[in-house]
């Protein structure tokens, strides 16, 4: 009976160590089937996600056909603006540029917080591209999952914490190799050994780096963003015999000029195209790097403050005290060459910003900066909350880049 009572015994406690070991293995199972990639919470989340745009077409649809229904049978730029101001609330319904376009007699384009809406006149609806990573057309964290079109913080429908043009990235341009602190024609200079790329490398006004950093210049449909540098990393040494402005914007930018004779000046033997890969400093979710051109700057200021403005004006006209982000963004208190020769008469001078009169002149024979444009490819992930970095006694958002 003793030896029979011990083999009992000996079953039991086998059996539940047995037990305990399956329950482990089961849970572990569970974890991985919640938590994975694919999981149950993910999917979750993605179907909350899909429910919510859902739900926000489904009262586009349903103010388009209150629209319908409001007596007159034909859809008006009033009454579709009234009617979407039923579902949304007047706060998310506003001028063109801002949440909504509503100009002319149709079709009108919508965006909500999920989507952007394309209402035809006939009252078709078209659901373009997600404005928040809802339905899987565009990653959270990402340029156009966080930016926000409405620059000025007075208007209406501002999103505070969300990515504005002029905010600040923490992009690392890495630091010099070798000093250039020489004074030669087509020389670039004012930077030492070891000078981060993300400084203005020389002021020569009051002798030190001002305005560090990269800000955010534009961003694309597609969505990739593109960067400025915030001061001048480097300077460039213009001169003035006749032909250097086109031997300039060669070395520059790449471009010969339609009055340049490229044999007779040298262009591709005696002077070579400047290499900008080195401000990509390895990232591998860089796709472009690039001196700013006189082109860029003209495209941005029609984009972002006047699209009136003509290639005669200058960019005259450009605000020098403003409460809106953009402003400080190309005001940094230094004359910086925008690489692009007038190509009038044979000039001899590239095209300069000019910041003491903001305007765009002609000038040569001395150094002045280089604005240094950086494009990111579409997939860069930021993180969802920005710090704050104040410039100009005005504060900013500065995003952190989660792909390193």
């Amino acid at each position: 009976m003793k030896n029979l009572k011990n083999n009992v015994n000996g079953i039991t406690l086998i059996a539940l160590v047995v037990t305990i070991i399956i329950l482990l293995i089961l849970a572990g199972v569970a974890l991985r089937l919640a938590l994975s990639e694919n999981g149950l919470f993910k999917m979750a989340s993605q179907s909350g996600k899909t429910a919510r745009d859902v739900s926000e077409e489904e009262k586009v649809k349903l103010a388009v056909s209150g629209a319908f229904l409001d007596g007159t049978g034909t859809l008006s730029t009033e009454n579709i603006k009234k009617a979407l101001e039923n579902e949304f609330g007047t706060d998310k319904v506003v001028t063109e540029g801002s949440d909504a376009t509503f100009t002319g007699t149709g079709p009108w384009t919508f965006k909500g917080e999920r989507n952007t809406y394309t209402i035809e006149t006939n009252g078709s609806i078209t659901s373009g591209s997600s404005n928040s990573g809802g339905g899987g057309q565009v990653a959270e964290g990402s340029a156009l999952y966080l930016f926000d079109e409405i620059n000025d913080p007075n208007a209406v429908g501002y999103k505070k914490d969300a990515m504005h043009i002029g905010d600040y990235v923490n992009y690392d341009a890495g630091v010099w190799e070798e000093s250039k602190t020489t004074t030669r024609r087509f020389e670039f200079e004012g930077y030492t050994a070891g000078q981060s790329r993300n400084e203005s490398a020389y002021d020569k006004f009051v002798g030190t780096a001002r305005y560090p950093g990269w800000r955010i210049w534009d961003i694309s449909t597609d969505g990739k963003i593109t960067l400025i540098s915030a001061g001048y990393p480097e300077l460039y040494y213009h001169g003035e015999d006749l032909n250097d402005g086109y031997i300039s914007e060669y070395i520059l930018t790449g471009e010969i000029n339609s009055n340049a004779n490229a044999t007779d000046l040298g262009l591709g033997t005696t002077y070579k195209i400047r290499d900008w890969s080195v401000y990509k400093n390895g990232h591998e979710y860089v796709e472009d790097a690039r001196a700013m051109k006189k082109s860029d700057l003209d495209e941005w200021y029609k984009k972002y403050i006047d699209a009136n403005v003509t290639d005669t004006d200058k960019v005259s006209k450009f605000p020098t005290v403003s409460e809106n982000k953009l402003i400080s963004l190309v005001d940094v208190g230094f004359d910086y060459w925008l690489c692009t020769c007038p190509g009038e008469n044979y000039t001899r001078s590239l095209r300069m910003w000019y910041e003491s009169s903001h305007r765009v002149s002609d000038d040569f024979d001395t150094e002045y900066g280089i604005r240094v444009l950086v494009t990111l490819k579409s997939d860069v992930i930021f993180d969802e909350t920005p710090t704050k970095e104040t410039y100009d006694n005005f504060e900013y958002n500065k995003w952190s880049i989660k792909l390193n």
